[in-house]
């Protein structure tokens, strides 16, 4: 369990940062494209796991295939990692638009990537 909720915590890490970044944009559009460009990234990523697992099993590691139980063993723990990640994607969503939009009065100790100008959409930080 420990190992579990360290590896839990890093994810959480790492989610609020590159969500932070991304918030910490101030073209529009560029925010979009960095959106969009993390996502293609983790489908790929998602969806070529198990055939890399296969390829490095049998090319790299000199290993069999896995057998039935073994695979559904590791889709299990592959469905609970996905999930995982997804919910701390959620939370990383939700604290770095709260944190944007609610230290903006603070703004001049904490460079969030505010413009000076004018308070932060509420849709736009949603929808980036």
């Amino acid at each position: 369990i420990i190992k579990c909720a360290s590896i839990i915590g890093f994810d959480v890490y790492f989610q609020l940062v590159g969500r932070l970044l991304v918030t910490a944009q101030t073209d529009e559009t560029l925010a979009y494209a960095t959106v969009v460009l993390i996502g293609v990234q983790e489908l790929i990523i998602r969806v070529s796991y198990l055939p890399k697992k296969r390829w490095l099993r049998r090319h790299l590691y000199d290993l069999p295939p896995m057998t039935a139980e073994e695979e559904g063993r590791f889709l299990g723990v592959l469905g609970i990692d996905n999930m995982s990640s997804m919910q701390s994607e959620m939370a990383a969503i939700f604290i770095a638009t709260a944190a944007k939009l609610t230290m903006y009065d603070v703004r001049v100790n904490f460079d969030l990537g505010f413009e000076v100008n004018e308070r932060p959409g509420v849709s736009f930080e949603l929808t980036a």
